[in-house]
């Protein structure tokens, strides 16, 4: 049987993006923005199902630790949470989940989501993730992105 993914979910950020509805106390992951959950809440529902271990990893900041447990309570989800003493981006952010996962899952591939991004179709999602799992198994860094559909320089471009 192959090894189950375990969802990281970054939830970390300032809240600067979308003020004054966002803001450091509320960031813009907390906030149902676009229906009657949050895209933190969201995520968490995202990354359930065949091909996933039954527990997400969250990691963000201790002034948000509160939000968290109680926006898991709400979509009756359990997670482990690693609470980051400082805003360090994301890098820092997934060494930590991984320092946290391994010594107990080594053999199994991880997931690194962000708890703010929207995803229309969550079966799409989940089959993509589970298909890359058996390359990330292998030892391959698996990367999944979407067609763009217009230019963004605040992300970048990868030609």
């Amino acid at each position: 049987m192959a090894n189950l993914i375990r969802p990281l979910i970054l939830c970390g950020g300032a809240g600067t993006r979308l003020w004054p509805l966002s803001r450091d106390s509320l960031p813009k992951q907390f906030a149902p923005l676009l229906g009657e959950r949050s895209s933190f809440q969201e995520t968490a529902l995202r990354v359930r199902g065949a091909g996933f271990c039954n527990r997400p990893l969250v990691v963000t900041n201790r002034a948000h630790r509160f939000l968290v447990e109680r926006q898991l309570a709400e979509i009756d989800v359990e997670a482990d949470i690693v609470l980051e003493p400082c805003r360090r981006e994301s890098g820092p952010a997934i060494l930590a989940g991984c320092r946290v996962v391994v010594p107990d899952a080594a053999d199994d591939p991880m997931l690194v989501v962000a708890a703010d991004h929207v995803v229309r179709d969550a079966a799409a999602f989940r089959a993509a993730a589970v298909a890359g799992s058996a390359a990330a198994a292998a030892g391959y860094l698996v990367t999944f992105g979407i067609t763009p559909t217009h230019p963004a320089t605040e992300y970048g471009y990868i030609e």
